[in-house]
């Protein structure tokens, strides 16, 4: 398995939000399927479930 893992600040710039905005609403990406990956006492996030939450709460947004 090949999973690409994003650093926050890779995730922040896909968001187009920054570092601290992302920080804030972690817990509301993470409710809606982004997952954490702890390597050391860094955190990254897994490439695919970033995208599956964006599509997630887009489509939470659209109802």
């Amino acid at each position: 398995m090949d999973e690409q893992l994003l650093t926050p600040k890779q995730v922040s710039q896909r968001l187009m939000i920054s570092t601290r905005t992302l920080a804030r609403n972690r817990a509301k990406l993470l409710a809606h399927g982004l997952q954490v990956v702890r390597v050391g006492k860094t955190a990254k996030y897994r490439k695919s479930s970033l995208d599956a939450a964006i599509r997630n709460l887009a489509e939470s947004e659209d109802r």
